[in-house]
């Protein structure tokens, strides 16, 4: 049984005399073997361009899988936060955020349009940070 899957990510740690690749090279694992067919992200030293059955074009080795190691899904980039609506009302109306937070809450509810169905003064106040240049008019409203 392989240790790789078909679709594992996986990179050359050795080469023995006969192939046709190099060490680090990238690839994706397109056969379950112990011996698995790896499509390289980039030519290899020797080999031509190749097509397997049910495989994408590019350039193949058949490589023992004591050569290769399986490369690590990167790490999700984290996800924003939410914006918080109440919170950034609350804050604003108390006047418990520094200008900066200021500015960039209410950038926030211009270009997602949330601005317009707050209360009359909130619109007023984002129209005179458009004015002066701290914030800009949403994307979609030049359209």
């Amino acid at each position: 049984m392989s240790k790789f899957k078909i679709g594992d990510r996986v990179q050359v740690t050795r080469v023995e005399e006969g192939d046709d690749s190099d060490v680090g090279q990238v690839g994706t694992v397109l056969e379950e073997s112990l011996v698995p067919w790896v499509c390289f992200d980039t030519p290899t030293r020797y080999a031509g361009e190749v097509s397997l059955a049910g495989a994408k074009e590019g350039y193949c080795d058949c490589l023992d899988e004591v050569q290769l190691q399986l490369l690590r899904s990167p790490v999700p980039a984290p996800t924003p936060e939410p914006f918080d609506l109440v919170g950034f009302v609350m804050a604003y109306a108390e006047g418990g955020m520094d200008r900066e937070q200021m500015v960039a809450g209410f950038q926030h509810l211009i270009d997602t349009g949330m601005i317009w169905h707050l209360q009359d003064g909130y619109g007023r106040a984002a129209v005179r940070l458009i004015a002066t240049g701290q914030c800009t008019p949403a994307a979609d409203a030049a359209q």
